[in-house]
C-alpha cells in the first residue's frame, strides 16, 4: 500500500519546487504568501489602497496660478510630471542608480497619496516598504534611545521599539 514516489518530495508549488523562485523571477506563490506580510509590515494603512491606476489628472486645475502654486505650470501639469517621476522610481527601484524621492509641499497637493501609490506598487513587486511621518520616525528612534538608557524599561515596550527599529532597517524603502 505504499505509493512508488514516497521518497520523493511532495512541493506545494510545482513551479518552482518551493524555492520561491521560478527562473530569475520570484514565483507566484512568493507573492501569494509574502505581499501579505509585506502589507501587514508596511504601516501602509493611512495610505489605504492607493495605486496609480487610480490616479485621477482632473482633480488638479488646469489653470496656471503663479502667486498661489509659486510655478509657471498648472497644478495638473505638475502632479502629471510628479506622477511620471513616482512611476519610473518605481520601474528602477532595483538600479544602483535609483537614489531617493522626497515630497514636500502644501497639505492636500497629493503627497500622500503618490507615496501610497508607490509604497503598494512596491510591495506588489516583493520590497519590504516602512511608512511613517517624519515626526513619528522620530519619536519612535527617541522612545528607542531612551528605553535603551532606562534602568529598568519595560520588557514589552523595549520587544516594540526594538522590532519597530528592525523594520526601519530592513526596509527596501521607508
Amino acid at each position: 500500500g505504499i505509493e512508488p514516489d514516497c521518497d520523493r518530495p511532495r512541493y506545494q508549488c510545482e513551479i518552482c519546487q518551493d524555492t520561491g523562485r521560478a527562473g530569475d523571477q520570484r514565483c507566484r506563490c512568493y507573492r501569494q504568501v509574502m505581499i501579505p506580510l509585506l502589507l501587514s509590515q508596511a504601516n501602509m494603512r493611512p495610505l489605504g489602497q492607493a495605486g496609480f491606476d487610480q490616479f485621477d489628472p482632473n482633480l488638479f486645475s488646469d489653470q496656471p496660478n503663479p502667486e498661489r502654486y509659486h510655478s509657471q505650470l498648472s497644478p495638473r501639469r505638475q502632479i502629471l510630471g510628479i506622477k511620471q517621476a513616482s512611476e519610473q522610481f518605481v520601474q528602477t527601484f532595483g538600479q544602483p542608480d535609483t537614489r531617493n524621492l522626497l515630497f514636500v509641499g502644501s497639505p492636500g497637493t497629493g503627497k500622500s497619496f503618490m507615496m501610497g501609490c508607490i509604497g503598494n506598487a512596491l510591495i506588489q513587486q516583493g520590497h519590504a516598504v516602512f511608512y511613517t511621518t517624519a515626526p513619528q520616525l522620530f519619536e519612535r528612534l527617541q522612545e528607542r534611545r531612551v528605553l535603551r538608557a532606562t534602568f529598568s524599561p519595560d520588557p514589552t515596550r523595549v520587544e516594540e521599539a526594538e522590532a519597530v527599529y528592525e523594520l526601519l532597517l530592513s526596509s527596501s524603502l521607508l
